[in-house]
């Protein structure tokens, strides 16, 4: 029994370690072992869900995903599976899924965002969204006086912000984000999410000089650099953290 313990919690710091290193192929092996050796524990099931979610295997991390449901109801398992169910198109269902993760922890903002997306989504439900991104706003915003380097909690409350209609709150957070330069991956993705919201600037008539001299228009290609300017510098990627088990 001892052995197995100490196994276990080996292949799940490795995995830990891997997915921290963006050896995600590794990490999802290592955590393969780890489920293997000890089937009976959710929050593995919910760790190797993640990470099959994470490389794309949609199908496999759902699976994963429910299993750890069915151990025992967790705050992560509900979340990705709701995450799962958006990308299927399953608004309502994921919507579900955010209500019972933020029953579980209502302290968590990116819940309440996530909730927010899945309303939003819904035509039906879509004056709902505000609600809970106003919630998930001033959540983050706390979390983020706390914690001011944070880059995947700047460019969450980035996101809220656009989602909320205040566009130059929202682009100084996304700048922010990506100055840090950690969380790479995350936080592309909720700046493309957020400056697709912030296009519709160019579209309401904000002058065009405002928005070809703004870095992080420049930076993702939304703008071009005016004549002469120095082009925003890069920043070199770093892993994502997620929660260890074990």
């Amino acid at each position: 029994r001892s052995c197995v313990v100490l196994c276990t919690r080996g292949h799940a710091e490795l995995g830990f370690q891997q997915y921290r290193l963006g050896h995600y192929r590794a990490a999802i092996d290592s955590y393969r072992t780890v489920v293997a050796l000890r089937p009976d524990v959710s929050e593995y099931w919910s760790i190797y869900g993640a990470l099959l979610q994470v490389a794309g295997e949609d199908d496999q991390a759902e699976v994963a995903l429910r299993r750890s449901l069915a151990l025992e109801p967790n705050e992560s398992a509900l979340n990705n599976l709701g995450t799962m169910l958006y990308r299927k198109g399953d608004y309502p269902g994921a919507a579900d899924m955010y209500r019972r993760a933020i029953d579980l922890n209502p302290n968590d903002f990116y819940y309440l965002g996530n909730l927010g997306d899945a309303l939003e989504a819904d035509p039906r439900t879509a004056a709902q969204a505000r609600a809970p991104y106003a919630q998930a706003a001033q959540m983050a915003q706390r979390f983020i006086d706390v914690k001011p380097d944070e880059a995947r909690a700047l460019a969450a409350l980035g996101w809220y912000r656009a989602q909320l209609g205040e566009r130059d709150a929202a682009l100084h957070l996304l700048e922010r984000a990506q100055a840090s330069g950690r969380e790479p991956g995350e936080v592309a993705m909720l700046v493309a999410q957020a400056l697709a919201v912030l296009q519709a600037a160019r579209e309401a008539g904000v002058p065009e000089s405002r928005i070809a001299t703004h870095a992080v228009f420049q930076r993702t290609g939304l703008a071009a650099p005016p004549a002469g300017a120095t082009p925003p510098a890069e920043h070199s990627p770093a892993p994502a953290t997620p929660s260890q088990g074990g």
